[in-house]
Order: structure tokens, then sequence, then C-alpha cells
């Protein structure tokens, strides 16, 4: 298998695709059901933040990281959540990826890391390759494309795992 920084964007998205698939036939959950932004808060984002102070941070003391602050906001009380949105607003603040790393690759190749962090069993491509038809997920895809052409590394990640490899490849960790 190819290691991740040499992956074209077709076989990552291929290899997403597949993982699509495998993820839609062992659902256990009905078509009308929807995983929470919890899940991706509380079994990927939280434990890849966790993981990065504990690998990253050692060994690229002086990186800066951004995590998007919507998964604070969701649990706030009404009151509160509306008052930090409206702030966040008169910011400027027009969502951003899930994880955003300002550190440049050991090889130079990109300048950082832009993560959209998905549950591992997440379905955001279509067999064709394109992104689903959901505007939640059109809306990421776009601020994807921004970084990209930012020249940063910027993509979904379904998991755990796939974060912690893109970041030992990327990264030499």
């Amino acid at each position: 298998m190819k290691t991740f920084d040499k992956l074209t964007i077709t076989e990552y998205r291929e290899l997403v695709a597949q993982r699509n698939a495998e993820a839609e036939a062992s659902r256990k959950w009905k078509k009308s059901e929807k995983p929470k932004r919890d899940r991706e808060v509380t079994e990927v984002q939280i434990p890849f933040v966790v993981w990065l102070k504990q690998y990253f941070f050692p060994k690229y003391p002086g990186a800066i990281m951004i995590v998007d602050a919507l998964a604070d906001i969701q649990k706030m009380p009404p009151r509160l959540k509306a008052k930090t949105i409206d702030e966040a607003k008169l910011r400027g603040w027009n969502s951003n990826v899930d994880v955003l790393i300002l550190q440049p690759t050991p090889n130079g190749a990109f300048p950082g890391i832009a993560l959209e962090l998905k549950v591992h069993d997440a379905y955001i491509y279509k067999k064709d390759g394109s992104v689903r038809k959901d505007k939640q997920l059109q809306k990421e895809y776009e601020r994807i494309i921004q970084y990209r052409d930012l020249g940063y590394y910027a993509d979904f990640f379904c998991g755990l795992p796939i974060c912690q490899e893109v970041m030992r490849q990327l990264y030499k960790i």
C-alpha cells in the first residue's frame, strides 16, 4: 500500500468510497437516523487532539494548532450559544475545518494540514467520487478546496486511525 503522502486525491477518494461502502453495509441504525455531531467530537476530535498533544507537539513544540470551537458551542445553553455565535460572526468567523495545524511538513511539501474529521462510518463521497449533496458536507468541502488552493494538505479524514496514520506519514512521528 502506498503511503498517504504519495496517494493522489483520486486514490484517496477511492479509498474513502470503499470504506463508505463497507460502512453502509455494516450500519446498524435505520436510514432515517443520522449520526450526531457529538459522535465526531467524542470518537474522533477529542481523542485526536489528545494524541497530537502526546506525540506531535513534543516533536514540534512551536507548531500552532487551531481547533474548531463549534463542538464546544453546540453544548452551551441556548442563550450563551446565541451570544457566542453572534460574537463570532462579528469577528468574521465563517466556520473552519475541525483541526488546522500550522507547521510545515518536514519535506516542505505542505505549509500545514487541514483536517475535517468524521466518524469512521461517515458517508461522504458518492460512487463517482463527488461529495454527497448534503449542505453541511458541501460547505466543508468548499473550505477544504480553499485550503488546498493555499497549498495545505486538506481533506476529510474518517476515523481516528486514519488521522493518526496521515500525521505519522506527513510529519514522520
